[in-house]
């Protein structure tokens, strides 16, 4: 049986206003980092934090994930619910708030558009995250017949952890009037 190695895992927060503002952290196993070029450049360029072995090392994720909710007094998490039950548990016994977000139509179109109008009026601030550009390049688009969008891979082997990390946490935070609650999502 062929196994795909453990990959890239996104934690990305979104700050609501005028540029909207994003943030993702990004870790990945230290042995699939290091024999991957990329990955590893991100790596040594400070982008990527690698985790020890060749699997994901969730209670390094969580630490960090707690650390960065009590320094930005996050509202709540959205997740990716698709095998992400652990963490999840894990995070709310630490007394953090997790909100399942599905990957369909019905919550990624809304924050999809809502991207899209951003890029074109320049009001999105992501600080060069080379990470976040590399995987926005790997997305395509697939839309309904109602013209509902969602995000895709455009191939299998492609990452795209970090923007649809933020995805998420964009369709929580436009969930609510206060514009200066931060969300945050787990990929």
């Amino acid at each position: 049986i062929h196994r795909q190695p453990p990959d890239m895992s996104a934690f990305a927060l979104h700050w609501p206003g005028s540029p909207h503002i994003v943030r993702v952290w990004y870790w990945a196993p230290y042995e699939v980092a290091r024999k991957n070029e990329r990955y590893w450049k991100f790596v040594q360029e400070g982008y990527v934090k690698t985790t020890e072995g060749y699997g994901t090392d969730y209670d390094v994720i969580e630490e960090d994930i707690h650390k960065i909710c009590s320094r930005y007094q996050v509202k709540e998490i959205g997740y990716d619910d698709w095998n992400a039950d652990n963490l999840r548990q894990r995070l709310e016994k630490r007394g953090l708030k997790m909100v399942p977000v599905r990957q369909g139509y019905k919550s990624m179109s809304p924050p999809s558009k809502e991207l899209e109008r951003w890029l074109q009026k320049g009001e999105l601030a992501h600080n060069g995250d080379p990470v976040l550009r590399w995987n926005a390049s790997h997305i395509a688009v697939k839309t309904d017949e109602n013209g509902n969008i969602r995000p895709i891979r455009s191939s299998r082997q492609n990452r795209v952890d970090g923007l649809v990390a933020f995805l998420m946490a964009m369709s929580r935070s436009m969930l609510y009037k206060e514009k200066r609650q931060f969300i945050g999502a787990f990929m």
